[in-house]
């Protein structure tokens, strides 16, 4: 599958939407370094902190498109599963549609989007975990990785 690897751009699904337009080919990942324009759902701003992961899965949709909003839980569910190899699961949460919280606190988020073109319908799965450090959002606690798996021995992540 192809994986396309860029150090910074605005947001990982809006760059999607350019190579679709370009190729009309899936499957493939965008994976960004830092995104200076990340947003989450209904357009609120995703605060993308380097050292945090920020992609885009890019597939075919369904023929039955109301089936493809379905993708948003079992990306959830996906995303839980990793993070469960780290964080207890009872610690762990999913807050529909799109969230994992850690004790209340947001570690995660997910933004499906379709888009159109000529080749046909495709589905977005944006995912944006926070690894190395969480943004403060007002009203918002956020949580990091790094912070719910330190290592008492080398104060690094386990």
């Amino acid at each position: 599958m192809r994986v396309l690897h860029y150090p910074q751009i605005d947001s990982s699904n809006l760059e999607a939407k350019r190579v679709l337009d370009i190729d009309g080919s899936a499957p493939f990942w965008i994976h960004a370094d830092i995104q200076c324009a990340g947003r989450g759902r209904l357009s609120r701003q995703w605060l993308s902190i380097e050292g945090n992961l920020f992609c885009t899965g890019v597939y075919a949709a369904f023929a039955d498109l109301p089936k493809t909003s379905l993708l948003s839980f079992a990306a959830a569910l996906a995303v839980y599963d990793v993070l469960t190899k780290w964080i207890d699961d009872k610690a762990l949460k999913i807050k529909w549609p799109n969230d994992i919280l850690v004790n209340g606190r947001k570690i995660s988020g997910i933004l499906l989007e379709t888009h159109s073109t000529g080749d046909g319908n495709f589905v977005l799965i944006g995912i944006g975990i926070n690894i190395a450090d969480h943004p403060v959002i007002d009203r918002r606690e956020c949580t990091h990785l790094w912070a719910e798996v330190q290592d008492e021995r080398t104060d690094k992540p386990a």
